[in-house]
């Protein structure tokens, strides 16, 4: 049964009938109402630091301050909140927030106006299910929130790609590029899966954690600036490469050298995946690039990432193949 509830809407009416509705049902917790996307980051961060489960997070799509797919992606993101289910309810059927909301890691996005139906049998429907039919997850190891950030990670890369497919779509060999760079996204979420299910017995230790932890962050913290911009029809295609070279720089060769080290010997095959997944995508993106641009700064960049790829490659080559 739910205990609480926070649910991220901005129109008091609907989020009063939710209420009212789960209290119907037999809903006997809290409900957490925010307006808007930083205001529900607020609750996220207040409830985590004081150890104030949620149980269930409902987003309506269009907020104020941004969407429900911001929602999803700060809620994937969090080492507390990774496993809380996720529902988007809303009347913006868009198929493309649809798909973005799917892989960013939502449990549902539920139409609150479907044809012949009253919201308040939506909502019914709704409570029956996540109210009263799903068992929530347990605790998750902390190796097992770096892998659930992971994947939600690498879903906002995907997207991207996509998005960038879809701006150049007027130039089929760099369309089809980006579009085969998004596949192979979908390839390391799979290999990400699988470390869940066969890797999850070998923890890392608290300092590469938490080194590893930073990192997410960084690239986090980028997705965002990128998310804002890419879907610009403005956005030109060394504009575009500059985002994309400085969101590959996010990740330390070094470090992710190490973490394939440690895990090999409980995931061999999945580790030399991974490996050949960030080497292999690095040089194919940045000669890609490099054919295709006379950008000085860029070019430099690539340069860089190469380097870096080189040394994860060495780093990583002793390992038995």
């Amino acid at each position: 049964m739910l205990s609480a509830v926070l649910h991220v809407e901005d129109d008091p009416a609907l989020t009063s009938l939710v209420e009212r509705q789960f209290e119907k049902l037999g809903f006997q917790g809290t409900t957490v109402v925010a307006d808007t996307v930083e205001a529900a980051q607020r609750v996220l961060d207040e409830r985590s630091n004081a150890g104030e489960p949620l149980d269930l997070i409902i987003s309506d799509m269009n907020l104020p301050d941004g969407s429900g797919l911001d929602v999803v992606r700060r809620v994937r993101a969090s080492p507390t909140w990774a496993h809380t289910p996720v529902l988007i309810l809303s009347g913006d059927l868009d198929p493309k927030k649809v798909g973005r909301a799917y892989a960013l890691g939502a449990n549902a996005y539920v139409d609150k106006a479907p044809p012949g139906r009253a919201l308040g049998d939506v909502v019914r429907a709704l409570y029956d299910h996540w109210g009263r039919d799903v068992v929530p997850p347990g605790g998750a190891s902390p190796f097992e929130q770096t892998l659930v950030r992971a994947s939600v990670i690498r879903a906002r890369h995907a997207a991207v790609y996509q998005r960038l497919a879809e701006r150049f779509s007027d130039n089929r060999s760099e369309s089809a590029f980006w579009l085969g760079r998004a596949v192979n996204e979908s390839n390391v979420i799979n290999l990400i899966a699988f470390l869940r299910r066969h890797g999850s017995q070998r923890e890392l230790s608290d300092d590469l954690q938490d080194e590893i932890q930073r990192m997410q962050e960084r690239t986090e913290a980028q997705l965002d600036r990128v998310e804002k911009v890419v879907g610009d029809p403005s956005l030109t295609r060394d504009q575009a490469y500059r985002l994309v070279v400085d969101l590959l720089a996010c990740v330390n060769a070094t470090l992710l050298a190490r973490a394939i080290s440690h895990m090999f010997p409980v995931a061999p095959v999945a580790m030399m995946a991974l490996r050949d997944f960030f080497v292999g995508g690095i040089a194919d993106v940045t000669a890609w690039i490099d054919l295709h641009t006379l950008d000085t700064v860029v070019r430099a960049r690539t340069a860089e990432l190469r380097i870096g790829a080189n040394h994860l490659a060495e780093a990583t080559g002793a390992l038995p193949g």
